[in-house]
């Protein structure tokens, strides 16, 4: 049940109503994500196809093993990831809630994020140990020539789903 994944992730319940409208995951909208590897170099670029999805697309931009990494998501939301590769072939991020912002996060989907003061104060001194509370845990991995996002929402109470994701051509 997506709708479980969605609110242990923080999803507040209009964002959830909406998508559910938008019969997301039924077939009728494309997440379509573009990834740039450069060695630890990480660029995920996103964008969406379908019924009232224009204008959601964002990049994340990471470097795999530097730690704690402020990246900011749709609606401009701010979340620290901690990009590592768990082997050679699994590239596992935990993203969390920065500290200051743990509390009502999901708020900046609507609001556009924060100002670029408070901003800065959440990013600043936060490392893996004192960061906000994990959201999930993201491994991407190749199953079948198929690239696989498992993203695991058990750390907040929720399940672990699984995206196939087919290259375009």
């Amino acid at each position: 049940d997506i709708d479980v994944y969605w609110k242990a992730t923080g999803l507040p319940w209009l964002a959830r109503k909406g998508l559910q409208l938008m019969d997301w995951g039924a077939g009728k909208n494309q997440n379509i994500r573009e990834f740039l590897q450069d060695g630890n170099s990480i660029k995920m670029e996103y964008s969406f196809d379908g019924p009232g999805l224009g204008g959601l697309g964002f990049t994340e931009t990471y470097t795999v093993g530097d730690g704690v990494q402020q990246i900011t998501r749709m609606g401009g939301a701010k979340i620290l990831v901690d990009p590592a590769w768990e082997s050679e072939s699994v590239l596992r991020v935990q993203n969390m809630n920065p500290a200051k912002q743990t509390k009502g996060w999901a708020k900046t989907l609507i609001s556009g994020g924060q100002d670029e003061e408070t901003e800065k104060q959440m990013v600043d001194g936060e490392t893996k140990e004192n960061a906000g509370d994990v959201i999930d845990i993201h491994r991407f991995y190749l199953e079948d020539s198929e690239l696989v996002l498992e993203a695991d929402s058990s750390p907040s109470g929720g399940p672990v789903v699984k995206w196939f994701l087919k290259k375009l051509s």
